[in-house]
């Protein structure tokens, strides 16, 4: 959720917005004004303190924010993001919902609205919020929201709109590595050990392997009956991994032979 916060921030303060783009900002306010703004200087403030946990200072420079500018939109998403940090959903939802009233057409704030409502049971409702996010030709990074999308979908066990999401997000951006290991994980889940050697191989060109990665090479390659890979993969966790639960899992395969 910091992330999301200190991403929303930083790109407020470095994207060269279109004019139709700078939503209420764009005949009231010049860009270059708004982020100099004592407002958007308190958000920034804020983003600070929240990085460092100390949360009732960032509390305090968001309403001073807000005192500033109540419109400010990315002032209410963050402090969606520290409401929801203190876990007081109600206020967080307050505030996510009406960063989107004041600026309906940044696909981050969308993004963000999402992920809370993946995170608090309402899935299909933040699916809807991805899919909006990623359309926004404004969005250089689609494969974002695509990508949480896909991870919404998986919690619902809705598998093959997962899939779908994290292909999309794959023409975005071929190599990235979240959305390959996704693919690895239902590719093993269903089944489909071709499938998963080949986005496996993809993700390891882009990222070094994890417990979950070993593991899922090791499975893979016993089912496609290669004995002699998916004894390297075993060896390859259970040196690096020693005390994760795939390596117990592979301890307690091999003892039960």
């Amino acid at each position: 959720m910091l992330i999301a916060a200190l991403a929303l921030v930083a790109c407020q303060a470095t994207d060269k917005l279109t004019r139709s783009d700078e939503s209420q900002y764009s005949d009231e306010q010049p860009r270059e004004s708004y982020l100099n703004s004592p407002a958007y200087i308190n958000v920034q403030l804020a983003v600070e303190y929240m990085k460092q946990q100390q949360f009732g200072l960032a509390m305090s420079k968001l309403r001073k924010a807000l005192a500033y500018n109540p419109n400010l939109a990315v002032a209410h998403s963050t402090m969606a993001v520290l409401y929801e940090e203190l876990g007081e959903t109600g206020p967080a939802r307050h505030h996510y919902e009406r960063s989107i009233e004041l600026d309906s057409r940044d696909p981050r704030l969308r993004n963000n609205y999402g992920q809370f409502l993946c995170r608090n049971g309402q899935e299909e409702a933040g699916i809807v919020q991805f899919e909006k996010a990623a359309k926004n030709p404004l969005y250089e990074s689609p494969q974002i929201p695509l990508i949480n999308a896909g991870s919404c979908a998986m919690k619902i066990q809705k598998l093959d709109e997962a899939e779908a999401y994290f292909r999309s997000a794959l023409n975005e951006q071929p190599q990235n590595s979240i959305a390959l290991l996704n693919m690895v994980r239902l590719s093993t889940g269903s089944g489909n050990y071709f499938q998963a050697r080949a986005y496996l191989q993809r993700y390891v060109a882009v990222a070094k392997h994890t417990a979950e990665t070993l593991w899922a090479g090791y499975q893979t390659e016993k089912n496609l009956g290669d004995k002699e890979a998916a004894a390297n993969y075993a060896v390859r966790l259970k040196s690096r991994f020693p005390d994760s639960p795939q390596t117990k899992e592979l301890l307690k395969e091999i003892t039960d032979r």
